[in-house]
C-alpha cells in the first residue's frame, strides 16, 4: 500500500512539473522573489496590465478566427533610453508576475479584463527615472514541449483546430515598444499595453507566425469612453476612432440590460485632438457614428445615457484584390477595413465601417495576391455630434459616400501592403 502511495505522489509532483515546464519555464516553488534594484536612491514601484485590442479575432461560422490564442511571456524590460535596441545596454527587468511563469496565457480573456503582466505594488520594485522604451519577450517553442504558444483556429463551420505559433526572427530578443513612464521614489506607476492581436498568419507547414502590433501608455493620462447599446440578435462591434484608425474596440452585449460597453485605455491628449469617434458597426445594422466625443484622464465619458436602437439593414458585398510583392504572409490571413469619409470636405473625419479577416482558401493560385470580400450595412450611416445638447441622429446625404478599401500594412509581420479602392470600382 505505502508503495502505491508512493506513486501516487511521483504522478502528482510530476504533473505539475509538466504543467509548470508547458512553456518552457523552470520548475519553481511558490512565488519568486523580485529583483531588488540597483543604484543609488530610493526606488519606485512599476505594475504593467496588458488588454487585447481589437476583439476581432472572436468567430462564427465559417468566419476565419481564433477562439483562443496562447502566448508565453518570459520577460518584461524598460530602458530609459529611446534609441535603445533589444540587445543594447540599460535595460532593467520588471519583475513578472509569477502566474505568467511556465504556462501559456489565453490573450483572447484580455478583452474586457485586465491580463497583470507584473507584481502589484511593493513586489514591484525598479530603479526611479523616465524610461523610454519597454520590451516584452516571449518564449519560443521548443521540441518535445506540450502546450506551448498555440491557437484554437475556426477552420471553418465552427470548427476549432489547434495550431502552433511561432515568432518571426525579428522577435528573437523581445518586441520593443515605445513609453513614457516616469517611475518616482516610493510611488507606484501604472502602465498599459494595448496588444493587437491580429498580426496572426498561418504559413505553409500548419503553424501560424506572430508579430504583435503594441502600444504602451501611462494608465493616469489615459480614459474611457461608456455607451449602451440597444437589443440586437447580430454581433455588432463598437469601437473608438481617431483619424480612421480604431484605438480599442469591443463588442456589444446582445442585450441593453446586459449593460454597457466600456472602452478603456484610451489616451486622453490636450487640444483639439482630444476628441474620438464613437461608431457602432454591423453587417446587419445602420451604422451609427457620435463625432466628437471627448476622453478625460481618469473618467468615463459617457457617450449616451439611453439604449441607441438598432435599425436593420440590408448586407452589401464589396471585394478587392490585395498584392504582395513578396513574403509567405499572403498564405495566412489578412485584415481588411472598410473605411468611409463623413462628409465631402477635407477636414471631415473617416472611420472604418467593417471590418474581416480572409480566409486562407481566398488566395489566388499561382499568384501572390488575394481576392477579399467585405460584407456590410448598406444603409446610409447615421450620425450624431456629442457636442449637441439632445443627442440627435441624422443619416448622413447619400451623395457624399466616400468609401475607401484599406488592407492595413500594420497587420502583416513582413513587408508592407495597402490597397486603396472606391466600392464602386471593386469587382468580384
Amino acid at each position: 500500500m505505502r508503495h502505491w502511495l508512493k506513486f501516487f505522489k511521483w504522478l502528482i509532483v510530476s504533473a505539475l512539473t509538466l504543467s509548470v515546464l508547458a512553456c518552457g519555464g523552470d520548475v519553481k516553488t511558490g512565488v519568486s522573489t523580485p529583483t531588488t534594484p540597483t543604484g543609488s536612491g530610493k526606488p519606485g514601484f512599476l505594475e504593467i496590465v496588458l488588454r487585447s485590442n481589437p476583439s476581432y479575432f472572436l468567430t462564427s461560422g465559417n468566419v476565419l478566427g481564433f477562439y483562443e490564442i496562447n502566448l508565453c511571456i518570459s520577460n518584461i524590460q524598460i530602458n530609459a533610453n529611446s534609441a535603445a535596441t533589444a540587445t543594447s545596454d540599460g535595460w532593467q527587468d520588471v519583475p513578472l508576475n509569477g502566474a505568467l511563469q511556465g504556462t501559456a496565457i489565453d490573450f483572447s480573456k484580455f478583452v474586457t479584463q485586465d491580463l497583470p503582466l507584473t507584481y502589484r505594488g511593493s513586489d514591484s520594485p525598479v530603479p526611479a527615472g523616465l524610461y523610454k522604451k519597454l520590451k516584452i519577450t516571449f518564449r519560443p517553442n521548443k521540441a518535445g514541449e506540450i502546450r506551448r504558444n498555440y491557437v484554437l483556429a475556426n477552420t471553418g463551420a465552427s470548427v476549432a483546430e489547434e495550431f502552433l505559433v511561432n515568432y518571426p526572427a525579428s522577435m528573437a530578443d523581445g518586441l520593443l515598444i515605445p513609453v513614457e513612464l516616469e517611475i518616482k521614489p516610493n510611488a507606484i506607476t501604472k502602465a498599459g499595453v494595448t496588444m493587437d492581436l491580429r498580426s496572426l498568419f498561418a504559413m505553409a507547414d500548419q503553424s501560424f507566425t506572430y508579430k504583435p502590433v503594441a502600444q504602451a501608455m501611462t494608465l493616469n493620462q489615459t480614459g474611457s469612453i461608456a455607451i449602451t447599446v440597444g437589443d440586437h440578435d447580430y454581433p455588432v462591434l463598437v469601437s473608438a476612432q481617431r483619424n480612421g484608425k480604431i484605438i480599442r474596440s469591443q463588442y456589444a452585449p446582445a442585450k441593453a440590460s446586459d449593460g454597457p460597453v466600456v472602452l478603456n485605455q484610451l489616451p486622453a491628449l490636450s487640444g483639439p485632438d482630444n476628441a474620438y469617434q464613437l461608431v457602432i458597426t454591423s453587417a446587419n445594422y445602420i451604422t451609427k457614428i457620435i463625432k466628437n466625443v471627448p476622453v478625460e484622464a481618469g473618467f468615463v465619458t459617457q457617450a449616451s445615457y439611453f439604449a441607441i436602437p438598432m435599425e436593420a439593414a440590408q448586407t452589401q458585398t464589396v471585394y478587392a484584390t490585395a498584392s504582395k510583392s513578396s513574403g509567405s504572409e499572403v498564405m495566412g490571413v489578412m485584415g481588411t477595413e472598410l473605411v468611409q469619409k463623413l462628409g465631402a470636405t477635407s477636414s471631415d473625419p473617416a472611420v472604418v465601417v467593417a471590418y474581416t479577416v480572409s480566409a486562407t482558401a481566398e488566395l489566388i493560385p499561382t499568384t501572390l495576391s488575394r481576392k477579399i470580400k467585405i460584407d456590410f450595412a448598406n444603409d446610409a450611416p447615421k450620425v450624431g455630434d456629442y457636442t449637441t445638447p439632445f443627442l440627435a441622429f441624422l443619416g448622413l446625404n447619400q451623395a457624399i459616400h466616400n468609401f475607401v478599401i484599406r488592407t492595413d500594412p500594420d497587420l502583416n509581420s513582413a513587408g508592407s501592403l495597402s490597397v486603396f479602392c472606391f466600392v464602386t470600382g471593386c469587382a468580384p
